[in-house]
């Protein structure tokens, strides 16, 4: 096999491996706005990692990542003035999340 052959081969065979490694991980990655039953809350999940939780007329940032053994979303939200930095939990059930951390207490949250 000459040089050029070899190397297609190599770079299909590394963008294959690439595709397969990045597929992983977006399997798991939330996108978009849900909003808790009771109205009180929203949560705004980036396909990035990051996400923005309301409540009370604020905003606070954070981020989020799954936990394959619990196989549940953690969300880590940074606090704010009288606000503490909290971690919430969130299972998936169907297309909806059940949201348990702080003062919310297994809240269900729909898109």
């Amino acid at each position: 096999m000459n040089w050029k052959k070899r190397f297609i081969c190599i770079v299909t065979v590394l963008s294959l491996v690439c595709l397969m490694l990045t597929g992983c991980g977006a399997k798991h990655r939330l996108s978009g706005k849900y909003e808790s039953e009771s109205g009180w809350y929203e949560v705004k999940f980036e396909l990035d990692g990051d996400c923005t939780w309301y409540q009370d007329g604020m905003f606070f940032e954070g981020n989020y990542y799954w936990d394959k053994d619990d196989e549940v979303y953690y969300l880590d939200i940074k606090g704010s003035g009288f606000y503490s930095n909290t971690t919430f939990e969130a299972e998936p059930d169907g297309n909806d999340l059940i949201i348990t951390g702080g003062v919310v207490r297994g809240e269900v949250f729909s898109k």
